[in-house]
Formats: structure tokens, C-alpha cells, sequence
């Protein structure tokens, strides 16, 4: 990602971090009731990469897995933590049994870009696990969805096997889409 879409990125990130959201702590806790919800909604299972993953706090929820993530704030690459872009996986075609994607294509400057790199490098068969914030006005999304467009967007690159919705934690958030699909 270069240019405008990076400098939105980090544009929202500043007001995100100012904001202090997710170190209130019912947030937090709202944030990990609904982590284990979808985690176990997803049934993600063997080598696994996590698409937009922080610090790779997923990792102690999802077990036994190949944890793999990307982050373009990773500030230490490892060799299964690696700093970049969901719109340009760095991984061989069909390389991955699952994909994570939890609250990440709200952010992300081309949100067709990540679909299609993070099908790309899932294998045929395999699944992936998105959360999506819907209905939401909350200036910190570089894109905003209705449920139906988050459905189509998802719908043009997965079989949608499941989904499940969950309301937000204060207005702002709409609410969130929990997605499991699968690469046919």
C-alpha cells in the first residue's frame, strides 16, 4: 500500500490509539467474549494466517494451528509474524488451510484487493473466518457497508457457509458480521 490509502490507514490508526478505545475495560472484555464467539464460530484449523493480526493476540485463542499473521504495525517481523499489507499477501498461491480476517476490512484502503490475495493464498477447501463491521458511522472505517454490500463483497470471493451477527459495543459501532466461508 502506498500513498493515500497508507496515509488513511495511519490517519485512522492516530484516532483510534487517541481514542484509547480498546483499553477500556468492558470494552476489553466486550472484545473478548466476542474474540471467543467467533474464533469458535469459525472452526479455523491447520496452517493458519491472520490477516490484519496486531500483536497476534488470536494466537492463545486458536489452538492447535500453524499460527501465521501480517500487520503493517508489526514492529519486530519474526518468521511467522510478518509486517505488511492484507492487499499484498507476501505467501505462495494456496499455501495457507485457513484464513482470519476479525475486524480488519474496515480498515484496509481496497478491501476487493484483500479478498482476493487472502483467497488467493487459501487453499482450495480451505476456510476463512471474517468479522465486518456493518451499519457502522464510525469515522475510524476507511470503508463503511450495509449488510447487504458486506454479504455481496464477501459472497464475490467465498461460499458463504454461515453467519451470525453481533451487535457493537457502543452506537457508533453498528454492528458485526461474523462470516465462515469456504474456498470452493
Amino acid at each position: 500500500m502506498s500513498g493515500v490509502g497508507q496515509d488513511r490507514w495511519e490517519a485512522g490508526m492516530r484516532t483510534m490509539a487517541a481514542r484509547d478505545l480498546h483499553r477500556a475495560p468492558e470494552r476489553s472484555q466486550f472484545y473478548d467474549e466476542v474474540a471467543k464467539t467467533a474464533l469458535t464460530f469459525f472452526q479455523l484449523s491447520g496452517k493458519l494466517l491472520d490477516v490484519g493480526c496486531g500483536s497476534g493476540w488470536a494466537e492463545r485463542h486458536i489452538f492447535p494451528v500453524d499460527y501465521h499473521g501480517i500487520d503493517p504495525a508489526i514492529k519486530e517481523p519474526t518468521e511467522r509474524l510478518k509486517k505488511g499489507f492484507a492487499e499484498k499477501l507476501p505467501y505462495a498461491d494456496d499455501s495457507f488451510d485457513s484464513v482470519l480476517c476479525y475486524s480488519v476490512l474496515q480498515h484496509v484502503a481496497d478491501p476487493e484487493a484483500s479478498l482476493a490475495e487472502m483467497r488467493r493464498v487459501l487453499r482450495v477447501g480451505g476456510h476463512v473466518g471474517l468479522l465486518i463491521c456493518v451499519e457502522s458511522d464510525d469515522e475510524i472505517f476507511l470503508n463503511k457497508w450495509t449488510l447487504r454490500q458486506a454479504c455481496k463483497l464477501v459472497w464475490d470471493h467465498f461460499f458463504m457457509v454461515d453467519m451470525k451477527v453481533v451487535p457493537g459495543f457502543y452506537p457508533p459501532d453498528g454492528f458485526y458480521l461474523m462470516i465462515a466461508g469456504v474456498k470452493v
